[in-house]
């Protein structure tokens, strides 16, 4: 994970809404590539990609982020 991707995390489970959206920006086209490709679908990808960040940001009220449980 990258460094800005954990300050991003830490941000978001404090409830940054930005660093939640900016973490969407940043990653959902990967995650899409990826549910496409293993759907063969683009609109159930979407809803894929949609589901998983939408069960993310609900987790991260309870995500406890440190140093120790993140790879450098």
């Amino acid at each position: 994970m990258r460094k800005g991707d954990r300050v991003l995390l830490s941000k978001a489970a404090r409830g940054c809404k930005d660093s939640l959206r900016q973490m969407y920006e940043t990653h959902k086209d990967h995650l899409l590539t990826l549910a496409r490709s293993l759907t063969g679908d683009r609109s159930a990808a979407e809803d894929i990609v949609h589901d998983v960040f939408v069960a993310f940001a609900r987790s991260l009220p309870g995500l406890r982020v440190n140093r120790e449980s993140m790879p450098s």
